[in-house]
């Protein structure tokens, strides 16, 4: 119902799509141009090990040895398969940064989006408004770099990018699906096996 949406939990899941989609992505976009796949990707990888220290101090949940372990081995078999590929093109070790504020924007985003559940469990309505405040995010970006026209979309690749967003949104649902009923250190390593 449309007065689900009128309840604090609201605030949280909106200010975590200012972080995740939003922000997160724009900072991973950015680290894979300045320094490359195989040194940005295992980087930014490093959100569950983020996002379970945050939940741990913000909402009180419990970080396991199991938990722990499992993470690492996400982070690390992220790191492996991108190692694989060795980039020679030259980069500045400063811009690493843009890997960590993506790590840690789908961190922060992860907690906000928990939070909002555990105020109100309602993971449509919640991947409802964090994905409108991403897309409202990426407008007002693609709006300052010179509008709509930069979006020049081959006719052949429409169909797979449409696919893709398909795929994106139940991927999304699933996700807060899986936040509404499960633990975050459980859930966001596990989420972070898509690589």
């Amino acid at each position: 119902p449309l007065q689900s949406f009128w309840t604090h939990a609201m605030w949280f899941f909106a200010v975590s799509g200012i972080f995740a989609p939003g922000l997160g992505r724009m900072f991973i976009y950015i680290g894979i141009n300045r320094i490359g796949v195989a040194r940005s990707v295992p980087v930014s990888s490093s959100s569950p090990m983020f996002a379970s220290f945050l939940a741990m101090i913000f909402i009180g949940e419990t970080w396991s040895f199991q938990n722990i372990a499992g993470t690492c081995l996400v982070i690390l078999g992220v790191v492996i398969i991108t190692r694989t590929r060795t980039e020679q093109a030259p980069w500045r070790k400063k811009d690493l940064v843009f890997p960590i504020m993506a790590a840690f924007s789908f961190a922060l985003a992860s907690n906000l989006r928990k939070y909002g559940l555990l105020i109100k469990n309602l993971p449509l309505m919640g991947a409802t408004v964090n994905t409108t405040t991403g897309l409202l995010l990426a407008m007002g970006v693609l709006q300052a770099q010179g509008g709509v026209r930069l979006l020049r979309v081959p006719g052949q690749t429409l169909g797979w990018l449409i696919a893709a967003g398909a795929c994106n949104t139940i991927g999304m649902l699933l996700s807060f699906y899986a936040l509404s009923l499960g633990k975050l250190v459980v859930v966001e390593p596990l989420l972070h096996t898509a690589p």
